[in-house]
């Protein structure tokens, strides 16, 4: 592939509404950071720093007004230290999150998206644009995929928060592993995007035809290396730093940092035309603008514990089956009996005579049960023990308190 591919730096703006980061405002912020070096058995090859970005990006944000459990960090390294499945970058935990946020945020609140990994065009589906690869994503398999228009869709349709802010950083000339996973995608350059949901500010490190690639002996991406830089106060103008401010630094810091690192690069090869769209004015407070700001202290990015809160869910076995698995993508048909931890029954499809039939995978379901039938067979019994944060959360649900442990026993009868 080139060795000297160009960076180019999109940026579309649309909605950018005034959001003031003062105590005494009424909307809240949130933050989902989504970020994948390694996918097995995916076709794409491994990354180094698109898990380590976010990671880093999360230690920054509460100077942008997110508090700490308003964050959401979703890398495999992230959940394997927290013990926090539910931050496994899977398919199925992104779209669950974003049913959460569809519950929890209101009009008033502003949602920040940030994705680093692979964003793949397939030949078989050109027309459905770029695909984020989570963890569990297959080039061979479109639906182990998260379509770009997917979220899209979502923050135009579902999402109540007024202002959104959505950072992807994937698109790699060298995204195949091999011949044969190379002749799956469609190309290897940033296609045309589509215009950005309503009230949604877009910024994408690469313009179309154009693609990223990561440095050797560094240890951040270019892109959120400066989104960081631009937060921490060089984006800066009157002491502050907008979602504005931010942009134009990207647009000026990216190449300056590329010419840097590739001094021997022709600088034709750093020049990118940023694209902005605006449907109306208005800004984005993101921090004050500090230059003195130091990245020491990581800030703590699990949110705060609440009395029955855990992050751990027990799963039981009480029957083994030996039919068809369940799997994401499958139809399943259950029995269930769900009861609070004193043993009142909230709800059961026993009674009713009639399964519960709903698709694995697909965020119909809560957390604890995408997590909690995965893998089971047809026949099986398990008993899942499912704390607040993979259930109902905060929320009142009916015969649930907020902030409720639940107990489910459920049959798997069919997968289809």
């Amino acid at each position: 592939m080139r060795t000297r591919s160009l960076w180019m730096l999109a940026i579309l703006f649309v909605g950018m509404i005034v959001v003031l980061l003062l105590p005494s405002e009424p909307g809240r912020r949130y933050a989902m950071l989504v970020g994948v070096d390694t996918l097995p058995e995916s076709g794409l090859t491994s990354l180094k720093y698109a898990e380590s970005d976010l990671e880093r990006l999360a230690r920054v944000l509460p100077l942008t007004g997110i508090p700490d459990d308003q964050l959401r960090v979703m890398t495999p390294s992230f959940a394997k230290q927290n013990q926090w499945q539910a931050m496994q970058p899977t398919v199925a935990n992104v779209r669950a999150q974003l049913k959460r946020y569809s519950q929890d945020l209101r009009p008033d609140d502003l949602l920040l998206i940030a994705f680093a990994g692979h964003l793949v065009e397939l030949k078989s589906k050109p027309e459905a644009g770029l695909y984020l690869a989570m963890r569990d994503g297959k080039l061979s398999d479109p639906n182990s995929l998260l379509p770009l228009s997917e979220l899209y869709q979502w923050l135009d349709k579902e999402c109540p928060a007024r202002a959104k802010v959505l950072l992807l950083d994937g698109v790699h000339a060298n995204a195949a592993d091999s011949p044969e996973s190379a002749a799956l995608l469609q190309r290897t350059t940033c296609p045309a995007l589509p215009p950005p949901p309503q009230n949604t500010t877009v910024i994408i490190s690469t313009a179309e035809g154009q693609a990223t690639r990561e440095l050797p002996d560094q240890k951040h991406s270019v892109f959120y290396d400066q989104v960081v830089s631009g937060i921490l106060g060089e984006a800066g103008q009157n002491r502050r730093v907008t979602l504005e401010s931010l942009a134009s630094h990207l647009t000026v810091a990216v190449p300056q940092a590329l010419a840097k690192l590739e001094p021997n690069a022709d600088a034709a090869t750093l020049r990118f035309t940023p694209q902005t769209m605006s449907a109306f004015r208005g800004e984005i407070i993101l921090s004050a603008a500090d230059p003195a700001n130091k990245l020491t202290e990581p800030a703590r990015i699990i949110p705060k514990a609440l009395p029955n809160q855990s992050f751990e869910m027990k799963i039981e076995d009480l029957t083994i089956g030996d039919g068809a698995i369940a799997e994401p993508g499958k139809t399943l048909d259950v029995h269930y009996t769900g009861t609070l931890t004193n043993g009142e029954v909230f709800d059961s499809s026993v009674p009713r005579g009639k399964p519960f039939t709903f698709r694995l995978g697909s965020g119909q379901v809560i957390q604890g049960w995408e997590q909690g039938l995965s893998g089971m067979k047809v026949g099986g019994k398990r008993r899942l023990t499912v704390p607040p944060l993979l259930g109902y959360g905060q929320r009142d649900m009916g015969k649930i308190p907020a902030n409720s442990t639940l107990i489910f026993e459920i049959e798997l009868l069919k997968v289809r």
